[in-house]
C-alpha cells in the first residue's frame, strides 16, 4: 500500500530521479470519512509540467486506480493562466 508519508516519499524520489524541482506546499484536509484530501500549490519549470502530472497520477492511481471515478477524481490539476490569474490569487481562491 502506498499512502500517506510513504506516498509522498515515493513521489519525491521519482521527481528527484527525473530532476524535477518544485517549490510549494501540501495541505491535508480530511474528508467526511477521514480520508485525506490534499491541496498542493506547487511551482516548477513549465516544460516539466506534464511529466510532473504523470508522476502524481501514477502514484495516485497505484492503489485501486481501476475503481469507478478514480481517474476522473483523484487528481485535478489547475494551471495558472497568468493572463487572468496570479499565483497569489490561485492559492487564496
Amino acid at each position: 500500500m502506498v499512502g500517506g508519508l510513504a506516498y509522498v516519499g515515493a513521489v519525491h524520489a521519482d521527481l528527484n530521479r527525473k530532476d524535477i524541482k518544485l517549490y510549494g506546499f501540501r495541505i491535508a484536509e480530511p474528508q467526511h470519512d477521514g480520508t485525506p484530501h490534499w491541496h498542493m500549490p506547487v511551482f516548477l519549470e513549465q516544460h516539466q509540467s506534464n511529466e510532473f502530472k504523470a508522476v502524481i497520477e501514477h502514484y495516485a492511481l497505484r492503489e485501486d486506480g481501476d475503481e469507478a471515478g478514480a481517474k476522473k477524481y483523484r487528481c485535478d490539476f489547475k494551471d495558472i493562466d497568468y493572463s487572468r490569474d496570479s499565483a497569489t490569487g490561485r492559492s487564496m481562491g
